[in-house]
């Protein structure tokens, strides 16, 4: 969001808005290209979804760094263009995760969940812009971490690489909880957002390790 205090550190003659913000979201946009290019010799659709989900993440917060960091370099229109591309690419995430459980477990519903899931995910983003607010992200992210929990449990003997999805997305939950519960351990460098982000470099692990996982057995098997 806009701010309308700028209340953050001037480093080396730079003001950074929220360093710890602008820091966590460069890191976590270098590990995303770096999970996304280390996967890209992946066959299967199911991790080929998933290598995608992982872009995303790495484009969101590329944004991130822009809106956390130098919010006083854009004025309330550009701002908001940035801030609502950004979190754009959170939905289209959920998307794509939801897709590639889909196509794994259930692949004679693609085609009409598919629909389902790209109105869903279109939804969330307009309700996002108009009412100019995270909370509808924030919504779609816990719906998706809690249908991609259940399922990774339920098919864990029959999706190789279930277990990872599971524990990735478990870890995502508590990520999840720490913002909602907006506990800061510093003002400026480890706000509750920042804890967010370290959680989110586990998961992205885990959903690393689990892509693994199942193109070797599939590839193995067929």
């Amino acid at each position: 969001m806009y701010p309308t205090e700028f209340d953050g550190l001037t480093i080396a003659g730079i003001y950074i808005h929220e360093p710890g913000g602008a820091l966590t979201n460069l890191l976590l946009a270098i590990w995303g290209y770096y999970l996304y290019f280390r996967l890209s010799g992946i066959h299967e659709p199911f991790g080929k979804y998933w290598r995608y989900f992982i872009l995303m993440l790495a484009l969101a917060s590329t944004g991130g760094i822009l809106t956390h960091g130098f919010p006083q370099l854009f004025g309330l229109g550009v701002f908001f263009a940035l801030w609502s591309s950004k979190n754009a690419f959170v939905p289209v995430g959920n998307y794509l995760a939801t897709m590639a459980f889909i196509i794994a477990l259930f692949p004679e519903r693609m085609a009409k969940l598919r629909k389902l899931f790209a109105a869903k995910a279109m939804l969330v983003i307009l309700s996002a812009m108009v009412l100019y607010s995270f909370t509808p992200i924030a919504i779609d992210l816990g719906v998706t971490y809690i249908l991609i929990i259940v399922l990774a449990q339920n098919y864990r003997k029959d999706l190789p690489g279930a277990v990872y999805f599971r524990n990735a997305f478990g870890i995502a939950i508590l990520s999840g909880t720490s913002y909602i519960m907006k506990f800061d351990l510093d003002k400026h460098w480890l706000t509750h957002k920042d804890i967010v982000h370290v959680f989110v470099y586990l998961s992205m692990w885990f959903i690393y390790l689990g892509i693994r996982e199942y193109e070797a057995r599939i590839q193995v098997t067929s």
